[in-house]
């Protein structure tokens, strides 16, 4: 079930990073990220936003080598068509990438690439980007790494008018 609620995402996103970069920061893996939305006031399911991007900066962690860096980029992308836009949630990493032959595999549940986990954290971020009428992919980044990228749309809500004092709201 999706429930969406009104709120700054970048703030959200910001309280989720915390950890992470306490934990990347004990192996000097750089924790980058870059934002870029006109306004950061949106209507986003707080829950299933929180399991995407915990899980994919935790696995750009665990596979980031010691003095890696991990980028992560929120942006709101405008299709130009009627208003409609998108969430783009990306993140990057510099770690050994992914084989070719794992690939086709990635979001498949129960399959993982490492001894520890279940393998089920890229198929429920792929649930639930499906689920909210978008996808996720992974790229190989240039130069090693991998690139996993998550895109969901969203409709910017006007601002209603709330009456003021004296004004008669029932006309």
């Amino acid at each position: 079930e999706i429930v969406k609620t009104r709120g700054n995402f970048l703030k959200f996103i910001d309280s989720l990073i915390t950890p992470f970069e306490v934990f990347a920061g004990e192996r000097n893996i750089v924790l980058k990220r870059y934002y870029r939305m006109e306004t950061p006031e949106i209507l986003y399911d707080e829950e299933a936003m929180r399991k995407v991007v915990t899980n994919l900066l935790s696995n750009a962690i665990k596979f980031t080598p010691n003095g890696g860096t991990v980028s992560l980029y929120i942006s709101s992308l405008s299709s130009g068509e009627g208003g409609k836009e998108s969430l783009y949630i990306c993140v990057c990493d510099t770690g050994p990438g992914i084989p070719e032959e794992s690939r086709s595999k990635l979001f498949d549940a129960f399959y993982s690439t490492k001894s520890e986990g279940m393998g089920m954290g890229l198929n429920i971020c792929r649930s639930i980007a499906e689920l909210h009428g978008g996808e996720l992919r992974m790229d190989p980044t240039p130069g090693g790494g991998s690139t996993f990228s998550f895109t969901v749309p969203f409709v910017k809500e006007a601002v209603t008018h709330a009456p003021s004092i004296g004004e008669n709201s029932s006309q």
